[in-house]
């Protein structure tokens, strides 16, 4: 796998992982915090998009709960789940670990997938920037 992708996936996941970002109201049912919950499509989305799709398929498939997990697979056959800490955190197994049951997928349209995404982007941005000026 190109080494700039990985490096890109890498900061995708540390920027969400530095939000620290919890659903409010899973903390109030005392679940544990988890900050790749929900997070999936617009992290694998946002890698997409900064490359273009170039070398690379959007999949997806239904997790143990009816969701949809989102990752992406290289055409050098890698897989790249940023968020499978969601899962591997609490001793599950990320859909992506088999690709049975998984679909070759699209970029959504909605507004409101398209604005998480691009502030996903501004936060990566920062970071980079940040980790630049060390």
């Amino acid at each position: 796998m190109n080494e700039e992708l990985r490096r890109t996936a890498d900061f995708i996941r540390e920027v969400i992982k530095a939000r620290g970002y919890v659903n409010p109201l899973a903390e109030l049912l005392g679940d544990k915090p988890n900050p790749f919950k929900g997070m999936c499509y617009v992290a694998s989305a946002l890698l997409y998009q900064l490359y273009d799709g170039a070398g690379m398929t959007l999949y997806k498939k239904k997790d143990n709960t009816g969701q949809f997990h989102w990752w992406i697979r290289t055409d050098d056959g890698e897989t790249i789940d940023i968020t499978a800490g969601q899962y591997e955190d609490f001793g599950i197994e990320s859909p992506s670990k088999s690709y049975d049951g998984a679909v070759v997928a699209k970029l959504m349209w909605f507004p409101s997938y398209k604005r998480r995404i691009f502030l996903l982007k501004q936060d990566l941005e920062e970071y980079i920037k940040s980790k630049l000026e060390k």
